[in-house]
């Protein structure tokens, strides 16, 4: 029978106590504990005791009416403890060590000594592995949803802005015209990139490793395809050393969702830049915004700061798992433990930000009448209608370089020079060329594949919808 540690009148069970003969010092115990974090495992843990003690009921460790009173326990204890949270903030105050724990120690309450038949064969090692992983398929679902969630608002900005030109910049400089639905479209896929990754990470989590014991394997013979069918898992883990130590899928979790933070950061950044009075691109709106408590005329990007800066955290998380893991050696060490906060806290950043950015992005008013007449943006279209003209690029780029050193001297824009001075730097230039030098011009002349034209971005927006259509 398992030591039994008294908190007053209450008496609270260890699943490892028989060794010892004292209770543990207070502070170790508050120290050691993981409930107040894995309780997120509860239904999972849940699930998985239900596929558990159906396999032991094949080889007749329990009866079907033990398994039927056990399952039975254990659906009340899921409605009770879904109905009451403060069940959980109880155990914690008690001194319950785990999640396990509490549903052990709970099953314990409901059915006596039956309880304990449960959990024949079975560790923690494996118990905390599959309930982790099976919340991870759930909440990994979640973070898909929330990028199409994002990426239709993109979508939605670009079919409104899909003619509406913006400059364009590299180096925060001016550099080429390019349209708002462009622009937005960028981000897409950026978000798909993100998508195909947790998709992909799915594979890998997608593994049971329940029946495989502490860290030999399991000496009953229970039908671990059975168990990994029921709880909707595609295979099962093959080697039982590495399957209760392993931690890669939550660290690229955590690798998948710091670039999801990455990409949502630098949204954040150019609408922080874009939405500032000197460059005037955006408005955000009321829904993401906030004032000054001294200067009244202040609209502050508050939510794309806050984007910005809790996107670093998620950098964090990866790194602090990673330093984690780097020197564990095989096997389960308690160090392991610590996975759950970083992946909790991850998770819940990311949905955040996420959520966030979509409301940014739905709610954002572009700014259609920004004039960029004047602007040096459109010099490699005239370095471009040289090259047409029959000079090698590289030295149609050199002319162009003297070309706009001139105009800056003049204090003129390239449209504003004469044909007589175009053609003191090259006899190539003819009437012509001021056509190439419109913003409209520069933008439609890229129609290669994945260029900013006009008609591209609306290509772009009906594949999309098609592939959306296809997935409905």
């Amino acid at each position: 029978m398992a030591e039994v540690i008294k908190k007053g009148k209450k008496e609270k069970q260890k699943l490892w106590g028989g060794r010892f003969s004292e209770d543990n010092n207070p502070l170790f115990v508050r120290f050691n504990e993981s409930l107040s974090f894995d309780y997120r495992l509860f239904s999972y843990d849940i699930k998985a005791t239900e596929a558990f003690t159906e396999a032991l009921c094949e080889i007749n460790v329990l009866s079907d009416n033990e398994l039927k009173a056990l399952h039975q326990a254990l659906a009340e204890i899921e409605h009770e403890v879904n109905n009451n949270p403060y069940l959980i903030q109880q155990a914690i105050n008690d001194g319950v060590e785990d999640i396990h724990t509490f549903v052990e120690q709970s099953l314990v309450d409901k059915i006596g000594d039956l309880a304990y038949k449960a959990n024949t064969g079975r560790s923690r090692n494996e118990q905390v592995s599959c309930a982790t992983r099976l919340w991870v398929l759930d909440h990994i679902e979640h973070l898909c949803d929330l990028i199409k969630a994002l990426q239709a608002a993109f979508v939605t900005q670009t079919k409104a802005n899909v003619d509406v030109f913006v400059m364009g910049y590299t180096h925060l400089q001016q550099a080429q015209p390019i349209t708002w639905g462009h622009y937005f479209l960028s981000f897409y896929e950026m978000l798909k990139r993100d998508y195909e990754r947790l998709i992909d990470i799915k594979k890998r989590v997608n593994v049971s490793p329940l029946g495989m014991g502490a860290i030999a394997g399991n000496a009953w013979a229970l039908d671990r395809q059975k168990m990994a069918d029921a709880l909707g898992f595609d295979e099962i883990a093959k080697n039982s050393l590495d399957a209760v130590s392993d931690r890669d899928y939550i660290i690229e979790l955590l690798a998948a969702i710091s670039l999801i933070g990455t990409h949502l950061s630098r949204f954040a950044e150019d609408m922080i830049i874009y939405s500032t009075t000197e460059f005037g691109l955006v408005e955000m709106s009321d829904l993401v915004t906030t004032g000054s408590s001294l200067m009244p005329q202040k609209k502050n990007p508050d939510a794309m700061e806050l984007v910005r800066g809790k996107a670093g955290r998620l950098n964090g998380y990866l790194v602090a798992l990673l330093t984690t893991v780097k020197a564990l050696p095989s096997g389960y060490n308690k160090d392991l433990q610590e996975d759950k906060e970083a992946l909790f806290a991850a998770v819940d950043t990311v949905s955040d930000l996420l959520k966030v950015t979509t409301i940014t992005v739905e709610s954002l008013a572009v700014n259609k009448d920004k004039n960029y007449d004047g602007s040096f943006c459109v010099a490699t279209e005239l370095a471009d209608y040289l090259s047409k003209k029959g000079i090698a690029f590289r030295k149609a780029h050199h002319i162009v370089g003297e070309i706009t050193a001139y105009a800056l001297s003049k204090n003129k824009s390239l449209t504003d020079l004469t044909l007589s001075e175009f053609q003191h730097f090259s006899v190539m230039i003819d009437d012509d060329v001021y056509q190439v030098l419109s913003i409209e011009s520069a933008v439609n002349s890229k129609t290669a594949m994945g260029g900013t034209a006009v008609a591209n971005v609306a290509k772009a927006i009906s594949a999309i919808e098609e592939i959306i259509q296809d997935a409905i």
